[in-house]
């Protein structure tokens, strides 16, 4: 009789350390499955609030350039430094060559290279028949520019925004392509793919 006892004694004094074990694996898990949840709603919420900025800006210049005729350009030279850097973005307003006087900076196309420069006008030659000649010269350089230009309109500096520009050259290649590609392919998944995966570590946990 004594012995049936020490038996079933010793049976369940076995049994606690198994299940001892089990809940802080359980608790361990549930600590994992929170962990992983709190670092994934707070990676979505910031790739989520980027996207949404950069799409919100993106919007205003579309809305801005297609009721004012804004001009959005990308410096690349240091012909205009300190007061635009290279790779900084240059946001312009079509003005007509009447209203544009020395000091203001103007784009404008040179010779049959179709190359645009970003200078500041140093002379005004004289208008005639709504065109108008002037002489440009970047900050930085020492000489003006070697030939004038001619022009009935052209757009002036409105204002710049620093450094940017080096994003949207670089997404022009095809590395910043393959990596814009890859940025919205990524905000798709944890949109609408990932919430699933979350809502059963959610389950789980509970």
């Amino acid at each position: 009789m004594s012995t049936s006892q020490t038996d079933a004694s010793s049976e369940a004094s076995s049994d606690a350390p198994s299940d001892i074990l089990n809940f802080k694996m359980s608790s361990h898990q549930e600590q994992t499955h929170s962990g992983l949840l709190v670092w994934y709603m707070r990676g979505r919420s910031v790739i989520l609030s980027v996207m949404a900025i950069l799409g919100l800006v993106s919007m205003i210049l579309f809305i801005i350039s297609g009721i004012f005729g804004v001009k959005v350009m990308v410096v690349k030279s240091e012909s205009m430094e300190p007061t635009i850097g290279v790779g900084s973005v240059v946001v312009s307003l079509p003005t007509e060559a009447s209203r544009l006087k020395v000091v203001d900076v103007i784009t404008v196309t040179y010779g049959q290279t179709k190359r645009q420069v970003t200078h500041r006008i140093v002379q005004n030659e004289g208008c005639e028949q709504g065109l108008c000649a002037f002489v440009l010269k970047g900050d930085a350089n020492i000489a003006k520019d070697p030939h004038s230009v001619e022009i009935g309109a052209a757009p002036k500096f409105w204002f710049t925004i620093p450094t940017v520009g080096w994003a949207v050259l670089w997404m022009k290649t095809w590395t910043g392509l393959v990596a814009v590609a890859v940025t919205l392919l990524t905000t798709l998944i944890i949109t609408f793919i990932v919430p699933k995966q979350t809502n059963n570590l959610r389950d789980t946990s509970q």
